[in-house]
């Protein structure tokens, strides 16, 4: 009886998780991303601006999450913007989206890295630096905040996105 315990239990346990990603989850240069915009002071409706505050990372944190784009039409996206949607953790509305390319992403020295967590086509914006001094953190984190917000293409929700009650 021990003999096929031991025999079965090979079948039980799995094998430990790699914790990094393999290769074809890293998305390329072209491939696109979209942040999912929870608040309206994340962007400038008259300008059709993306402030840098839409994808500075909190200073524990060393990425962001974004969804993964490419070859979707908008519905597509708008589906997966309600996906991300959960009033426990703050986030009971999506009033738009920051669209970009990974291209510009990686110019910033930072990585696009799909895991479907959470929600479909999850995708963590990763690579942050982290700086022992926390002023020189925030400071060369805004600046890439504001590279990619400058660069993103504004898209708007309208009526805003809001979580359905059950």
């Amino acid at each position: 009886m021990r003999f096929l315990n031991r025999w079965f239990s090979r079948f039980r346990s799995s094998p430990p998780a790699d914790p990094s990603p393999p290769p074809e989850r890293i998305l390329g240069p072209e491939e696109r991303i979209a942040r999912f915009l929870h608040h309206r002071s994340h962007f400038s409706r008259p300008t059709g601006v993306v402030k840098h505050t839409a994808f500075q990372p909190p200073s524990t944190e060393t990425g962001i999450s974004v969804a993964h784009v490419t070859a979707l039409a908008d519905p597509q996206i708008w589906e997966i913007a309600r996906a991300t949607l959960n009033e426990a953790s703050g986030r009971g509305q999506v009033v738009g989206r920051a669209d970009l390319a990974v291209a510009t992403v990686q110019q910033q020295g930072l990585a696009a890295v799909r895991d479907d967590l959470g929600f479909p086509r999850h995708t963590t914006l990763g690579g942050w630096p982290v700086r022992a001094d926390r002023n020189e953190q925030r400071e060369i984190r805004k600046q890439i905040a504001l590279r990619l917000g400058d660069a993103a293409e504004l898209r708007l929700s309208d009526p805003p996105i809001v979580v359905e009650s059950r």
